[in-house]
């Protein structure tokens, strides 16, 4: 059985033990994101899984991109004259799951190598409606060359810059690194499996710990850890480590000591390797 807690800088500075302030989903996120599978080959395409959280129940849009980097630039932009960036969707009226997909440009096949390079980023914006304008501008299909695709290039080519001018309420940015490479597809590395169950049944009482008991399977290194979130309460502990397959991980909620309602939890598996994995559960608290 492997607890040990990974205690630091996660984020914000924590401290070992009791209810973790950094688990607490308060606002809009993109809260998991990940390539399936997480390694592919030049030529081929790939899903997009993730989630975004929306505990405030606003309603968002997102947008969704790759920018896959050989030097400098991202070469979406010049490898189509038919669209300002390949591969660019905007959704205004998501669900709260992320499910995308993708192509990896056949020319990549001159970079690709046995060993996996992390060269294609994923990207996924998520706003309250209206709160992003650039969401508005993919969603008008601007033509190349135009001076509103250029401004819609300099945005997705540097989000971090243009998050700058956006509000900090109601905007999140996720980002992934898909993993390129000429090894046989049997060989390559997939997402981890994570099973979870908690202790008990039904809702629970304000101030009450569940625990939860789960297994992990794949490859991991000591950067694994299982991370919780949660829409009420918080998790004992930011995170824990998990750096092999383990039958038997427990992690602990805290439900909120003066709030009820339906608490969404989130686990979620990543393996160090560019592999992630997670499960969502609801607990009632009355």
């Amino acid at each position: 059985m492997r607890t040990t807690r990974l205690c630091g800088l996660v984020g914000l500075l924590t401290a070992c033990g009791g209810p973790s302030a950094e688990t607490q989903v308060e606002e809009l996120r993109v809260l998991v994101l990940r390539g399936d599978p997480p390694e592919i080959g030049p030529g081929e395409p790939f899903g997009v899984e993730g989630v975004v959280a929306d505990p405030l129940d606003e309603g968002f849009e997102t947008l969704f991109w790759t920018c896959t980097r050989l030097g400098p630039d991202c070469i979406e932009p010049s490898a189509s004259t038919d669209a300002a960036w390949p591969g660019l969707r905007a959704d205004s009226a998501p669900t709260g799951d992320i499910a995308e997909t993708g192509f990896a440009s056949p020319a990549l096949s001159a970079v690709a190598g046995p060993e996996p390079l992390p060269l294609i980023q994923l990207y996924v914006l998520a706003c309250t409606p209206g709160t992003c304008p650039v969401i508005d501008r993919a969603a008008a299909d601007p033509a190349p060359g135009s001076a509103e695709a250029d401004l819609l290039v300099a945005d997705l080519a540097d989000p971090f810059t243009m998050l700058e001018g956006l509000p900090m309420q109601g905007v999140s940015l996720a980002t992934f690194s898909l993993s390129l490479s000429s090894r046989p597809e049997a060989e390559r590395h997939q997402n981890p499996g994570l099973s979870c169950t908690r202790s008990g049944e039904g809702p629970v009482a304000p101030g009450a710990e569940v625990t939860f008991t789960c297994s992990a399977e794949g490859s991991f290194d000591a950067d694994g850890g299982l991370w919780g979130y949660a829409t009420l309460g918080a998790w004992d502990g930011s995170s824990v480590q998990v750096d092999a397959p383990d039958p038997e991980i427990t992690y602990t909620w805290i439900a909120p000591a003066r709030e009820t309602g339906d608490a969404t939890l989130w686990l979620v598996l990543v393996d160090g390797l560019g592999g992630l994995s997670w499960q969502e559960l609801t607990v009632g608290v009355e």
